[in-house]
């Protein structure tokens, strides 16, 4: 069969794949000029990304203050009393979000404890999970076509024995990934109490996807939508849809901290219980922050210096403590979102195309360094070829994927990285919140393994600790010569849900905008995509016709033409862009 049979074959029968018509995927009016504004001004493309995040801002007080998330706080707190175990599912970035969900209300309860607060029940601490499609493995890379498959968020939830009166929450940024629909409906099968988050409209899933459909009119689903618009960069979900479903989830789970402990249990914690309106003050306080001259500036300075590092083919190391999984997350999702080289195992190293980033646990090593990233051991999946034929994926049971714990352990993310990657190096850079890298209790011991002399040391100090001059502008200790600071209003909270979401913004913008600044995306969108699932080949192939002006049928011939004679390189849709300009050009010649 040829490439043209196989297009139409796409395009056909597969309405349900093809996405344009979702918010999600469309072009935001703000950054469709994104490509020309950052070769102009990186200050001037950061600032451009930035001023999409207002869209948050915009939905947030209708989000925030609803019976939405009022039910979702309610069971939280009735699921955290009854000692029911809680779980997120999601899938990619909704999925690396499910996980750092878990280790949010993980890490409070122990901390709690420490404290001398007792828990609901000794085990409070452990009684959640979060799921990603493909188990922890896919924390790293993702397991190729996997959320095409209902069956596999079936299993994946059969797998945790949950029961009646368990509490489970799927997150969707579409609303149509295939393996998180199919993890909800497993356990509203399993008589959970089941919520489904997602960011498009409502009604407009219900009338064109079916399998979205079937979940969000079950009723035993609460659905909610949390639409906040197109994203920054056309499809990168991780931007603001996982932005405002961390902060919508975030605050459920702070309300439920408030009704399930006393008011001096509370009072011993140093919390104060927080309100609707203070949530959106300071979404708005952070966001404007980041958008001062100052602010710009900084990131500007990071995203230069970074491209500089990339275009002379070397790396950057993050080195994070607590907040390591969420600078993970960005490291690792800059892979599928810009076809750059995956994290390495260990048996690779000498072999495979080094990353360009990775991020690391100072001072621990190993399966220590794992556990104090997730907060327990990895969770893979030790499915067989058996597995995948009971499922449906005969073509994966010719050689299952190893998404085993063994597996996921093969992957550094302790200090002994420097020492994989020490002479590919370019610059370290190490994470510190709420103080100063002169004041950090020890300084990075990997930097010790780093050759004398050839790596950089910066520190990315987000610093929350605001006061007031004379005239009431908020100001903050000046940076040291070795530091890039970030001064932000970070309220103090039970889960750090604002020292996540700014960690989260900070490097959202600053890795998408090194992509940018670099040539990797055009107009707003991401060229360097390898179409590796339903959803991507749609994508590759609206990337197609948006910036060629091919209708969508012809697009797809040009897609399928390429894979046809290259498969699924990294650079296929880029090279067909290329080679319709060629055309383009030659034929005005």
């Amino acid at each position: 069969m040829g490439y043209r049979e196989d297009a139409k074959r796409f395009v056909e029968p597969q309405s349900q794949f093809q996405l344009g018509f979702l918010v999600t995927e469309s072009s935001h009016p703000l950054t469709r000029d994104l490509d020309a504004t950052f070769q102009r001004s990186t200050r001037d493309g950061v600032r451009q990304l930035l001023l999409v995040d207002e869209d948050i801002v915009a939905a947030l007080p209708a989000q925030i203050d609803s019976k939405g998330l009022e039910r979702l706080a309610h069971e939280l707190h009735g699921a955290t009393r009854r000692g029911s175990t809680i779980v997120f599912s999601g899938c990619g970035s909704t999925g690396r979000l499910a996980v750092l969900l878990e280790s949010m209300w993980r890490r409070f309860w122990y901390e709690a404890a420490a404290a001398r607060v007792s828990p609901p029940h000794p085990d409070t601490a452990d009684r959640v999970r979060g799921i990603i499609t493909g188990g922890d493995r896919a924390l790293i890379r993702s397991a190729e076509s996997f959320e095409d498959y209902q069956e596999f968020g079936r299993e994946q939830t059969r797998e945790l024995d949950l029961r009646e009166g368990d509490l489970f929450i799927a997150i969707s940024e579409g609303g149509e990934t295939s393996s998180v629909i199919g993890s909800a409906h497993e356990a509203a099968d399993r008589g959970c109490t089941v919520f489904f988050l997602y960011n498009n409209p409502t009604e407009l899933l219900v009338e064109r996807i079916e399998r979205s459909r079937a979940l969000i009119t079950d009723d035993r689903v609460t659905a909610i939508d949390l639409t906040t618009g197109p994203m920054a960069l056309s499809g990168s979900t991780r931007m603001q849809a996982t932005s405002a479903e961390l902060l919508f989830v975030g605050a459920a789970m702070e309300r439920a901290v408030y009704a399930t402990l006393t008011s001096g249990e509370l009072d011993r914690l140093g919390i104060d219980p927080r309100t609707p309106a203070d949530w959106i003050a300071s979404t708005r306080a952070l966001l404007s922050a980041l958008r001062s001259d100052a602010c710009v500036e900084t990131l500007a300075a990071i995203v230069e210096r970074e491209a500089t590092v990339y275009d002379r083919g070397r790396m950057v190391a993050y080195s994070a403590d607590g907040f390591l999984l969420d600078v993970f997350a960005d490291v690792t999702e800059r892979t599928p979102t810009f076809s750059i080289p995956p994290l390495k195992r260990r048996s690779q190293m000498s072999s495979a195309p080094d990353p360009w980033a990775v991020a690391y646990h100072p001072g621990l090593r190993g399966a220590g360094a794992w556990r104090a990233m997730l907060g327990r051991e990895p969770a893979g999946l030790s499915w067989t070829a058996d597995t995948y034929r009971r499922l449906g994926a005969d073509h994966l049971a010719e050689a299952p994927p190893r998404l085993d714990e063994e597996e996921i352990r093969e992957y550094p993310v302790g200090d002994e990285t420097i020492g994989y990657y020490r002479e590919s190096l370019d610059l370290i850079v190490q994470i510190v919140t709420d103080g100063c890298f002169g004041c950090a209790p020890v300084r990075d011991a990997a930097l010790e393994q780093a050759p004398g002399g050839a790596v950089e040391s910066r520190a990315l100090v987000i610093d929350s600790r605001l006061s007031s001059d004379e005239s009431g502008t908020s100001c903050a200790p000046t940076a040291a010569p070795d530091e890039w600071r970030l001064p932000l209003p970070l309220p103090k909270s039970p889960i750090d849900l604002f020292h996540h979401l700014a960690i989260k913004l900070v490097f959202n913008t600053i890795s998408t905008a090194t992509m940018a600044r670099m040539g990797r995306v055009r107009g707003n969108w991401m060229v360097q995509v390898s179409p590796t699932n339903k959803k991507l080949i749609d994508r590759s192939i609206r990337i197609i016709a948006d910036i060629t002006g091919h209708d969508y049928a012809s697009a797809a011939e040009l897609l399928f033409r390429a894979r046809e004679e290259r498969g699924d390189a990294p650079s296929l849709v880029k090279d067909v862009l290329d080679r319709v300009s060629a055309l383009d050009h030659a034929q005005k010649d």
